[in-house]
């Protein structure tokens, strides 16, 4: 297997970006695996801890919304997973918390 070298660029954006973007978006960036992604972020002991609120929640998924994401149960947590388990400790499940931002989650759901 061809192992591919960290630059010092790739170190910064990881960084800059771990806290925000997910590690398939990571991955896709750098182009590498997400596994090579999540090993260095364990070795340079790099966390993400975002603190969630009710508000917080709200913003990303309208954002998801507004970029033309899907905000199907199952892609969020597939795409967005510390987003989808805020939503469902916060508002009990990922519907409400789409309901809540102002879409209708059935609507939503239908018309796939």
């Amino acid at each position: 297997m061809d192992k591919r070298k960290w630059t010092h660029d790739d170190m910064e954006f990881l960084r800059a970006n771990y806290g925000t973007m997910s590690t398939k978006e990571l991955a896709e960036k750098l182009g590498i695996s997400e596994s090579s992604i999540n090993n260095k972020l364990r070795r340079l002991k790099l966390k993400r801890n975002i603190h969630w609120t009710q508000e917080k929640i709200l913003e990303e998924v309208r954002a998801l919304k507004a970029a033309g994401s899907s905000l199907l149960s199952m892609d969020v947590q597939k795409e967005h997973n510390q987003l989808y388990s805020a939503a469902c400790r916060h508002f009990g499940n990922w519907s409400s918390a789409v309901d809540a931002a102002g879409f209708s989650y059935e609507e939503i759901r239908r018309s796939v």
